[in-house]
This record gives structure tokens, C-alpha cells and sequence, in this order.
């Protein structure tokens, strides 16, 4: 199988992330998987390079040149691209990027009964009216060719699935195969969890620790859970990822009071970043975007037993992942996370969340569940 994605696998994103799981448990299986991205690894993501593979890799990584224009990626004519798209083997597109849209259908024209999967992983939005246009335009292109190629599709939750029925997909078609921990990952999960079942991270009077892991993007909305932390009940915010923090410093100097604590970590790796999701309470994600799909820190911090947080957001799954439904009043973002605070800093109330979280990561996000479910997506697949 053929895999095609815009980064460099396994990176620090979801489409990456789950790119590498899925390339990694096929390959442990004896499948031969090739993944080719259009950026190299130096090139990296928002906020600078990768220094290192942040997991282990077990299968074959190759690029395909392209020019950068924006953030627009124009792939180069070349020998590679050439045998890619000629290729008899299954292909699996990795959404949203336009530019592995168009190789797919340009696949597609060249060899129409080859298997493609589809992988879409996210709807795109934006405030600003041309990049929002152009982004429906994109959309609209993929829905109506994944329609008119009859393509298979993976989605990575039931709430994605049932936007994309709506879109008018056949739902025969669609597949849903959540995102997942790497089997390392998910012990370090499991032994804090363990080590912390009896444990509490309350800092001096009483108050929870909240923490906040992913690039600070504008889309991702920081400033939000700042503000919303400020004069609550809780007692430190950890934020955890690279960007510019300008912003941030500015208004932890205007809003938080000397008995509340903000601590910038940069970015951690993965040690690091679990030791301190596992020493807070709650994580809290406070993105009211549906280009935020899944965010697969949820299933770090539900495997370390933290209550997650995260709004009902049109056409994502973000709420859904951790299924505590605390943040839904889009229309004051900030009253809506503070009230969560308020309701999380009850000791009864936030045990209880924290033992269902748990108890929803084994039941639905387990590597053991997804590994079953993978099996259950072959055909999806073509593998």
C-alpha cells in the first residue's frame, strides 16, 4: 500500500500521527507500506523542525519534491511522482491537503479501477470570507469525486462519518477507525495512571491543575482558556507547544493573579509531555474550530486517568472523543470554559470524570480495540 499525506510522519500532528500508526501496525503485520510526504523532515510543522523522530519507525518514508507557496505545496514532476501514480498498488489519501487531492484523482484518471482509500480526517474552516470560499471549493471537489470514483472512505469518528452522510456519501462507503496511541505511548499512559489512581495534583487551596497541549495556532485559541482561567477555581495552567507566545505572555501579565500559576513548556518530548499532563487534573482543549477533528493528546491524558475537556463543535469530533459535554454555548466561549472550571473543581464531580474518562479510553480508543478495528477496515483499505 501506497500512503500520501502533506508531513512527515510521525511528526507531532494528528494526520501524521495516525499516518504512522497505521503504517507501523500493517508493516508489523507484514504488509509492505510506503508513506511519501510532500515536506521533508527538516522542513517540520508550525513552530520549527523536528530534531528527531518522536517515535520509532518501522517502515519505508519517502518525499515527493514539491514547491512551497504559502501554504500552498506544488508537487514536482519526477520519476517518483510518475511510478506513484501509475502504480497498481492500493493508495490512501490523507485529508485535507489539495494537493493530495488532485494526485489521487490523477491516479484515479490514470488506472480507474485501482483501490483508493480516502482518509479525511477533518473539515476545514476559516474567518476570513476568500480562504473560506476556497476552502468550500476544495471541499466540494473532494465530496463530489469521492462520489462520482465511488472511493472508499476512513473517518475518524462517528460524528465525521455522519457529516460526511450528509454531504451525500453512501455510508456503506465510510468507515470509521479512530485515532490511537503507539503501544509505547500507551504504557507510559497506563503505569501513571496506575501510580496516580490514589494520588491528587491540588495545588495550595484546594485548586486544580489544568493543562493545555498543541501549537499555539491561532485556530487552537489559547487566549480563550486564558481568559477563562483567570479568576477561576483552578490553581496552575500548563501549556504545552511551540508558537509564537507574544500574545500569551501579554495577557498572563494583564489577567492572572499572583495565587494562580501559568507555566510556558515549550516543547516537550514525549517523556517530558507525559510527566506533565499525568501531574495535572484536567486537559483542557479550547479550540471552537472544526479544523481541530480529534486531538489525540485526549487519548495521552484519558489514559493517564485526567478528565478532558473540549467543546461540541458542527462537523468535528473533538467533544466526542472524551464525551464530556461542558463546553456546547459557542456564542461566549469564555463564560463556557470558566463554567467547566467551576463544575471540574468539585471533588466528587471530578473523580468521577476522571474514572469515566479512563473507562471510555479501554473501552473505545484501547490499542487492542483499535488493532481490531484496523482488521475490520482492510477492504476500506484495499490491504
Amino acid at each position: 500500500m501506497i500512503q500520501l499525506l502533506r508531513e512527515w510522519p510521525p511528526g507531532y500532528g494528528g494526520v501524521e500521527r495516525v499516518a504512522h500508526e497505521l503504517a507501523s501496525a500493517l508493516t508489523a503485520n507484514g504488509d509492505s507500506v510506503t508513506t511519501l510526504s510532500l515536506r521533508a523532515p527538516s522542513s517540520g510543522n508550525e513552530g520549527g523542525s523536528y530534531p528527531s523522530d518522536p517515535l520509532p519507525v518501522n517502515y519505508a518514508r519517502l518525499r515527493l519534491p514539491a514547491l512551497r507557496m504559502g501554504k500552498l505545496l506544488f508537487v514536482l514532476p519526477s520519476a517518483r511522482l510518475w511510478r506513484v501514480l501509475t502504480s497498481d498498488e492500493p493508495l490512501l489519501l490523507h485529508l485535507p491537503c489539495p494537493m493530495v487531492l488532485v494526485l489521487g484523482m490523477a491516479a484515479w484518471l490514470l488506472k480507474p479501477r485501482r483501490k483508493i482509500c480516502v482518509y479525511w480526517h477533518a473539515f476545514l474552516d476559516s474567518q476570513r470570507w476568500l480562504v473560506a470560499l476556497l476552502l468550500s471549493v476544495y471541499e466540494g471537489l473532494a465530496v463530489y469525486w469521492i462520489r462520482a470514483a465511488q472511493v472508499n472512505l476512513l473517518t475518524t469518528s462517528p460524528v465525521l462519518a455522519e457529516a460526511l452522510r450528509e454531504e451525500g456519501i453512501d455510508l456503506s462507503k465510510i468507515a470509521v477507525l479512530s485515532c490511537c496511541l503507539s503501544e509505547v505511548q500507551e504504557q507510559l499512559c497506563l503505569q501513571k495512571c496506575k501510580n496516580n489512581q490514589a494520588a491528587t495534583h491540588r495545588v495550595a487551596g484546594g485548586r486544580i491543575k489544568l493543562v493545555f497541549v498543541g501549537r499555539l495556532g491561532t485556530y487552537k485559541r489559547v487566549d480563550l482558556l486564558l481568559r477563562a482561567f483567570a479568576g477561576s477555581a483552578a490553581g496552575e495552567l500548563h501549556i504545552i507547544g511551540t508558537g509564537d507566545t507574544t500574545e500569551i505572555e501579554v495577557l498572563i501579565a494583564q489577567l492572572v493573579p499572583a495565587y494562580q500559576q501559568v507555566v510556558l513548556h515549550g516543547r516537550l518530548d514525549e517523556q517530558q509531555k507525559l510527566d506533565v499532563v499525568a501531574a495535572c487534573d484536567v486537559l483542557i482543549l479550547p479550540s471552537y474550530s472544526s479544523n481541530e477533528a480529534f486531538g489525540i493528546v485526549q487519548l495521552e491524558a484519558m489514559a493517564c486517568g485526567l478528565a478532558v475537556c473540549a467543546p461540541q463543535i458542527l462537523r468535528s469530533g473533538l467533544g466526542w472523543v472524551g464525551s464530556l459535554n461542558l463546553l456546547c454555548n459557542n456564542t461566549d466561549p469564555v463564560q463556557d470554559i470558566r463554567g467547566a472550571i467551576e463544575v471540574l473543581s468539585r471533588p466528587e464531580m471530578l473523580n468521577d470524570l476522571r474514572a469515566s474518562s479512563f473507562a471510555r479510553y479501554q473501552q473505545l480508543f484501547d490499542r487492542d480495540v483499535w488493532l481490531i478495528a484496523l482488521e475490520a477496515c482492510r477492504d476500506n483499505l484495499g490491504a
